[in-house]
């Protein structure tokens, strides 16, 4: 079964190269877009189901992690 998954993986890439660069360019740009259109839906998807949105903690130096483990500020 291994065998037939390469094989057809081969075929596949054969055939794609042997139609020409046209094609090749065609799925290049094909995947770049994709890639764009996941990354901006999947940010947006995370910012729009965040609890909060402290934006000051982007520029605040501070140990979180310290006090959510019940600590008093040391690592």
């Amino acid at each position: 079964m291994a065998i037939a998954g390469v094989l057809l993986i081969g075929a596949s890439q054969a055939l794609i190269n042997h139609l020409g660069i046209r094609l090749t360019t065609r799925l290049t740009d094909f995947s770049g877009y994709w890639i764009l259109v996941v990354a901006v839906l999947l940010a947006g998807s995370l910012l729009a189901c965040a609890p909060s949105l402290d934006l000051s903690r982007l520029v605040r130096f501070a140990n979180y992690s310290a006090a959510l483990a019940g600590g008093d500020g040391g690592p």
